[in-house]
């Protein structure tokens, strides 16, 4: 064995994973979507012998690509309150501070900035 020192891999930026997570669901949600526009095509049609074995395939493909997609609403959706907050709440604290160097400046008659935090 040797002593050297394992490589660390460069952690990426959780805006890295984001759009990364994005592309790739786009583009599972485009495969999806791809499927049901075939599967429209039998709407309507009888289910014969001759096209049985596509629709099933058909069938199996949606629910294979609904199962990979659902965890990921699935987050998003349990994530959109407590993410809403979190912007609300950081928007009301740059409104605070931009508040605080208005009232900083028109108090201060030499016009010197103030600590006002």
């Amino acid at each position: 064995m040797t002593d050297q020192p394992k490589k660390k891999r460069k952690e990426k930026s959780l805006e890295e994973l984001v759009k990364i997570l994005d592309k790739r669901l786009l583009l599972k949600y485009d495969h999806y979507c791809q499927l049901h526009k075939e599967f429209d095509r039998y709407r309507g049609s009888v289910i014969e012998d001759t096209n049985i074995e596509k629709i099933n395939a058909l069938l199996k493909d949606i629910q294979d690509e609904f199962a990979e997609l659902y965890p990921v609403y699935h987050w998003i959706n349990y994530q959109s309150q407590p993410t809403s907050n979190i912007v609300s709440s950081y928007k009301s604290f740059i409104d605070n501070l931009k508040k605080a160097c208005n009232h900083s400046y028109k108090n201060n008659e030499n016009n010197e900035p103030e600590q006002i935090l």
